[in-house]
């Protein structure tokens, strides 16, 4: 017989021969596993999928880790070989899920795998360390919840029952059916380190799975936030549409005195015609900022379309919206455009429409006493403003 020093040294070599093994076998680096966060191999259609995504990539880096560790753990310690190799296979099944997460990018694949080896990994041993007073069995309530994470409520429910049946079986094969494998009996030290360790892995993975959920509902929110402002913004200048009009002069049209100025670049046709369209969308630009630097607190600028702006002004009569009207055609005049072509001179026809509360005027009717006025003045020679009142 050999002795104890004799088998130590073997145990040694075989596990020097085993960490080389799983070194060439894994092959990875830091860079791979940056690699793996980094990459995002499809568009990801929801903030739910997200979460699941990133949460599947940590738990195949954690899951291979965890098992690479008790691999070596439990062949130092002395344990049954069967848990060695039951640990060695988990890590096999982790370091394929890890491939397929960066060569084939399929998440689902990856998650349903890498709970596979866990379960392996925690069933396995449990059969040669006690059984159904195994401390692995503390680690099944795990399962449920890591599918939950990476996978959703579907896994959930698989993995719950299959951990569920194996506590049962676990009991029948012992109690029941009296067939002991045990070959290394639980220490009562196990089960505390164990149940520690379980509240802890449970801590860090529940706040793990809020800190990437909020990540996600917080970028959502982002881009709800920006989709209800490119709904309501035009997107060249930078000022307010119709719709947002609307919704803006709603109420203080049955509220307040009110009038509107709409506006018409004249012989912008010719400008888009003679410099081109992107030096037109520069006028139009340089046009837009004009207006917001002489608009009053309160008042709304918007384009309708094309070279045609509104500019609605609260608590404005007739008398007082013509002056602002003509002081604004004034100015335009005054200051030529900068652009790639050089300096443009622009000049504007305006039509002023006003309304009382008591008219209970809506926006399209104040829109088309505005256009009326506005065609008065393109008629009577364009670079003046014309009133037309409800």
């Amino acid at each position: 017989m050999f002795s104890s020093s004799t088998i130590r040294y073997y145990r040694c070599g075989i596990l020097n021969k085993i960490v080389k093994a799983i070194r060439r076998i894994g092959k990875v680096s830091w860079a791979s596993v940056m690699k793996i966060f980094q990459r995002h191999p499809h568009p990801i259609p929801t903030s739910y999928d997200a979460t699941i995504v990133v949460a599947t990539r940590y738990g195949v880096l954690t899951g291979c880790s965890v098992f690479a560790f008790f691999t070596v753990f439990y062949w130092n310690e002395e344990y049954p070989i069967q848990t060695v190799w039951l640990n060695l296979a988990a890590l096999l099944l982790g370091l394929i899920s890890w491939a397929i997460l960066d060569w084939l990018q399929n998440d689902q694949l990856a998650a349903q795998l890498i709970l596979l080896s866990s379960y392996i990994a925690l069933a396995g041993p449990a059969l040669y360390t006690g059984g159904i007073l195994s401390t692995n069995m503390v680690w099944l309530v795990f399962i449920p919840v890591a599918a939950t994470i990476m996978s959703g409520k579907h896994a959930t429910a698989l993995w719950g029952g299959i951990s569920i049946m194996t506590a049962i079986g676990f009991f029948l094969l012992s109690e029941v059916w009296h067939i002991n494998l045990n070959l290394h009996p639980p220490q009562t030290i196990d089960h505390l380190v164990d149940l520690i360790a379980v509240i802890l892995v449970m801590i860090i993975a529940t706040w793990l799975n809020e800190i990437i959920k909020l990540r996600y509902m917080r970028e959502l929110e982002t881009a709800q936030l920006t989709l209800h402002q490119q709904a309501r913004v035009d997107p060249l200048t930078q000022s307010d549409n119709r719709r947002s009009l609307s919704e803006k002069v709603e109420q203080q049209l049955s509220m307040h005195l009110n009038s509107l100025l709409m506006l018409d670049i004249d012989h912008f046709k010719k400008i888009n015609d003679t410099y081109g369209q992107s030096t037109g969308d520069q006028v139009l630009q340089w046009f837009s900022l004009n207006c917001k630097a002489k608009l009053r607190q309160g008042d709304i600028l918007a384009r309708l379309g094309g070279d045609e702006f509104v500019i609605f002004l609260p608590h404005t009569d007739i008398g007082e919206a013509q002056m602002i009207a003509e002081r604004l055609r004034g100015e335009i005049a005054a200051s030529p455009a900068q652009t790639t072509h050089g300096k443009i001179r622009v000049n504007i026809s305006i039509g002023v429409a006003s309304h009382s509360p008591q008219e209970h005027a809506e926006l399209e009717t104040l829109l088309n006493h505005a256009d009326r006025a506005l065609y008065q003045a393109k008629q009577n020679g364009r670079n003046r403003v014309r009133v037309s009142k409800i």
